[in-house]
């Protein structure tokens, strides 16, 4: 084994310990592996792993631009920037499924691209796909399930949910997802032990958190609302866009302390 192979190696070991800042720094010592493709993916994937999709993305355009055929560069790139790109995401992400239409991953994320567009239906069909190719792929089957909540049909979306976690204990999303559910179903007790089961796996979860304050809201309990509420803020500022215009809390936006936390 040369040099630069027992580099590449120690770049990919780091990623698979989520060791991704450590992995950056080490990178930033050896960047003349700027010119081989496989680094330059494993640095595009470290940055989305961080979050930092800008940096991803100029990564994984450059790898498509040095090789149009990358399908693995395309992946990437539909799968972490379609919450902001969602035509180009698409148009990537069918390239990847005519190039390899046996892959679950592909199929994933076309479920995830038409589930951010709110188009279920399209979004069914293709994590329908996806687990017929991978029928132990938890996430696929918790988005399938997410569908059919926001469908409405909440007894498949809690069927779909409850096998997610029996596949995944510790899937919190999946703990979250059931909350909502039930939440819907006008059942709020349930809803509420989930989303402490959620909270239990990831305290700090601020979906979790927002979700009790939404429980405790519809019940206009707004001492326990406003409480969970202000931790979430304190988690996640964004929350307070997505609560001016959450129904969930119709019953409390014009108390004056919601006022107050939202201003």
């Amino acid at each position: 084994m040369n040099h630069q192979e027992e580099i590449i190696n120690r770049l990919k070991t780091l990623f698979e310990l989520k060791k991704y800042r450590l992995l950056l720094d080490f990178f930033n010592q050896h960047s003349n592996l700027l010119e081989v493709q496989e680094v330059v993916l494993l640095i595009a994937k470290t940055h989305i792993k961080l979050g930092q999709i800008d940096q991803s993305t100029i990564l994984l355009e450059n790898l498509i631009v040095r090789d149009p055929d990358y399908i693995l560069a395309k992946f990437y790139l539909a799968l972490s920037t379609y919450p902001i790109k969602p035509q180009r995401a698409l148009q990537l992400i069918q390239e990847c499924i005519q190039r390899s239409p046996n892959e679950y991953a592909y199929w994933g994320t076309l479920g995830n691209i038409h589930l951010h567009q709110k188009d279920f239906k399209q979004a069914i069909t293709a994590y329908e796909k996806s687990i017929q190719l991978n029928p132990t792929k938890t996430t696929s089957i918790g988005n399938l399930g997410a569908c059919y909540s926001e469908l409405k049909q909440y007894e498949q979306a809690i069927k779909l949910f409850t096998q997610a976690i029996s596949l995944n204990p510790n899937y919190v999303k999946g703990f979250i997802n059931l909350a909502v559910t039930y939440s819907r179903k006008g059942q709020y007790e349930i809803a509420h032990s989930y989303y402490l089961k959620a909270m239990s796996l990831e305290p700090n979860s601020p979906h979790a958190i927002y979700g009790l304050a939404c429980v405790y809201a519809q019940q206009d309990k707004s001492e326990e609302a406003f409480k969970y509420l202000k931790m979430t803020f304190e988690l996640d500022p964004s929350f307070k866009q997505t609560v001016l215009e959450d129904e969930d809390f119709k019953l409390l936006k014009t108390h004056p302390q919601f006022i107050q936390m939202t201003t």
